[in-house]
């Protein structure tokens, strides 16, 4: 169903010529105005681009500013380049978007329900509060091979949505709770801060559970970042300095709570809160885990890193 919404390009909303409407001296809208583009990719109905201005191969709206909330529902995006555009506040239900680029694009408080995003790359975007675990009609989002190169995801709500060979090399991952969000072959880079993920996200009982499958991780830097009942048997952990790998996880987690337990210290009882949170979202089928030194060393200096680093080796008294 395509939207049949009032028009998109009424005073206060309508797309304004800025920083995009002509490139090095150019003037790239000689015959169809944006606001007239506009309208149609909002309405989701065709139009010719034979003869509107390309950049390898996609219809040239880099620079399009849009003001307002603007709801777009049923249409297919394919093949655009948005790149410097200022979109925030888009509201998208059951919209694909394909071959797009969002380069640099102002994209916040994006609100997203039921699409499909697929070979499009969100590079340097500001995805700030975009909320994509929306479900409309028992469908969720799916993203597919969709580039977060440096994207700014601060705040972002994910929740159930899927995740298919994307990469996030050096996003803005902070306070970003990925719970109910399928992660399939995906890769993250740089740091993870305050980050979360999670089998389900609460109250949902309609989409597949997270089982983080073939899940990279291996040039990733973890700050306070938790994952709540998941078994992690395919994912590539940290390898740095910094994370430490065991493969007896849930006893390494005893054996610091029991370290700890009765500690009058404030920075004891900083590090028994962090890993009693961790023990409470461990799972049977889970084995191998990562300790970061960098959470040990913020809530225990590097006394607590000491204390702590005997405590990861394999118990004596459990060999054979």
């Amino acid at each position: 169903m395509l939207a049949m919404i009032g028009p998109p390009c009424r005073r206060g909303q309508s797309p304004r010529e800025g920083v995009g409407d002509a490139y090095h001296g150019v003037q790239r809208w000689p015959d169809m105005d944006r606001d007239t583009i506009w309208a149609h990719l909002v309405r989701g109905e065709p139009f010719n681009r034979r003869d509107l201005p390309q950049v390898d191969g996609r219809l040239d709206l880099r620079g399009l500013v849009t003001e307002g909330v603007t709801r777009v529902e049923g249409a297919l995006w394919e093949n655009i380049d948005f790149s410097e555009a200022g979109l925030p506040r888009l509201q998208l239900f059951r919209t694909t978007i394909r071959n797009c680029r969002f380069v640099n694009a102002k994209c916040r408080s994006w609100g997203m329900w039921g699409n499909t995003i697929e070979d499009t790359s969100f590079a340097k975007a500001d995805l700030r509060d975009a909320g994509i675990g929306g479900i409309d009609g028992g469908r969720w989002n799916v993203l597919r091979r969709v580039d977060f190169a440096q994207t700014d995801l601060r705040g972002a709500m994910p929740g159930p949505a899927t995740f298919g060979h994307c990469t996030f090399d050096r996003a803005k991952l902070k306070k970003v709770e990925f719970r109910g969000s399928q992660m399939v072959d995906c890769q993250f880079i740089g740091p993870l801060e305050e980050v979360i993920f999670g089998s389900r996200a609460p109250r949902d009982t309609t989409t597949p559970p997270n089982q983080m499958i073939d899940v990279d991780f291996s040039r990733a830097q973890f700050r306070m970042v938790g994952f709540e009942k998941l078994a992690l048997d395919r994912v590539l952990w940290p390898d740095d300095d910094e994370h430490i790998v065991v493969d007896d996880y849930p006893a390494v987690v005893d054996r610091i709570l029991a370290r700890l337990e009765g500690q009058d210290d404030v920075r004891a009882r900083s590090v028994l809160g962090l890993y009693s949170w961790h023990k409470k979202w461990l799972v049977p089928e889970q084995e191998k885990g990562v300790v970061s030194l960098w959470d040990l060393r913020k809530y225990g200096g590097q006394a607590m890193v000491d204390e702590i680093l005997p405590l990861l080796r394999p118990d004596p008294s459990q060999r054979p």
